[in-house]
């Protein structure tokens, strides 16, 4: 059985959620809803929106992906990157983030 990993985008950094904010989200995946949850990466409620992959917090929206779909599913996925000032396109394919028409290369650690 694949252990589910939910992350979220930190800049460029996608950090891994910690395990109740994991379960949580599952549980809003499965159903396809959205709502509020508590995770102790942040101070306080986040409210996750699954019809958009985000949450947000304190007026910050982030990105969030379930890991195995990213790598597992050879999928891309769009992120906020505060580091380029902006939302970028990761492209699995290339191991490539792509922002304002400028291909940065990436590897996986």
């Amino acid at each position: 059985m694949t252990t589910i990993q939910w992350v979220y985008a930190n800049g460029c950094t996608w950090v891994t959620l910690d395990s109740s904010a994991q379960q949580d989200i599952e549980s809003l995946w499965e159903y396809n809803a959205s709502s509020w949850i508590k995770s102790r990466s942040f101070r306080s409620a986040v409210y996750v929106d699954i019809s958009q992959m985000i949450l947000m917090c304190e007026g910050m929206s982030y990105s969030i992906a379930h890991i195995e779909n990213l790598w597992n599913r050879n999928s891309s996925a769009y992120m906020n990157c505060s580091f380029l000032d902006g939302t970028a396109y990761f492209d699995i394919l290339t191991m490539s983030l792509i922002f304002d028409g400028i291909s940065y290369t990436v590897a996986r650690t």
